[in-house]
């Protein structure tokens, strides 16, 4: 069985970039901190606010990534469950029902790059011309296996599956 964390809003990915973008002011402006630039006292409790400022904002966000990303998808042979975070079902759907699967031709860990882009995992189903697209976040390599292993499975048994090439549905 193949778990990861279901991406439920796709405000995710702004948020995302947000956080990587404060980031770098943040070590940006700790490097003006450094003892070796020699500011004056006032400037330093600028750049010192500033980076408080930017921690807190960076630290709200996180909070919103948690609350965005609080269910989880599991993957078997037969189904797709969705569970919340407290062990719930609050949906399935079976495999056998569907008319196709869309995939990606890979999946990656969140840091994984391809061509300098970071790869968007993705599942959907299309039951009766009515799409279902789950964006998830695996959490190992065992889990990428797992998937991996279903998907074949899923070859094996003539279930239409559809994969995408590297270069479509990525943003």
């Amino acid at each position: 069985m193949f778990k990861a964390k279901l991406i439920g809003d796709k405000s995710y990915f702004r948020l995302k970039r947000i956080t990587a973008i404060l980031s770098v002011f943040s070590i940006v402006l700790f490097c003006l901190i450094n003892p070796v630039n020699e500011l004056s006292w006032p400037w330093l409790i600028v750049l010192c606010t500033i980076s408080g400022v930017i921690i807190f904002y960076s630290k709200r966000i996180e909070q919103r990534l948690i609350r965005v990303i609080q269910d989880q998808i599991q993957i078997d042979y037969e189904s797709i469950t969705i569970v919340d975070n407290r062990g719930k079902v609050k949906d399935k759907i079976n495999i056998s029902d569907a008319d196709r699967i869309i995939l990606k031709e890979t999946f990656k860990l969140p840091l994984d790059k391809i061509a300098d882009k970071h790869l968007k995992n993705f599942i959907t189903i299309d039951i009766h011309n009515k799409l279902h697209t789950f964006d998830f976040i695996p959490e190992s390599y065992y889990m990428l296996k797992q998937l991996g292993k279903i998907v074949e499975r899923w070859r094996e048994s003539n279930i239409p599956l559809f994969i995408l090439p590297l270069d479509q549905r990525n943003n």
